[in-house]
């Protein structure tokens, strides 16, 4: 397990690369609509989100004492707000993803129509 100092880093590096990736498209906006563009900001903010999950995991695992309900219930809020949070990040990925792989099997469907 990654020490707690260095999940504190990673999340504080994805929050801030969630924060800045709106502030750019708030001020130029469009700017991230190129398919392959879009696809990196997504599976970078996918990765964010999956850092600030990992820190509150670890942080309740070395921290949160059993003897102190009042922070164990919030560190479990912490963890179901940051897992919550992640459901929207993965579907606008679904939907893509599907997309890439039905396009794939016409393209495959019609080369292997072609080919008769």
């Amino acid at each position: 397990m990654i020490p707690l100092h260095t999940a504190a880093k990673l999340a504080l590096v994805g929050l801030t690369y969630i924060y800045a990736t709106r502030l750019i498209d708030t001020f130029c906006h469009g700017i991230f609509s190129p398919v392959s563009v879009a696809a990196i900001v997504v599976g970078l903010n996918i990765l964010s989100g999956v850092a600030q999950l990992a820190f509150f995991i670890i942080f309740y695992r070395q921290f949160i004492p059993e003897d102190r309900p009042a922070l164990m219930v919030g560190a479990w809020l912490a963890i179901t707000g940051s897992a919550i949070a992640l459901l929207p990040k993965f579907s606008v990925v679904v939907p893509f993803m599907c997309q890439y792989l039905s396009a794939g099997s016409e393209a495959t469907r019609a080369w292997s129509i072609r080919d008769r």
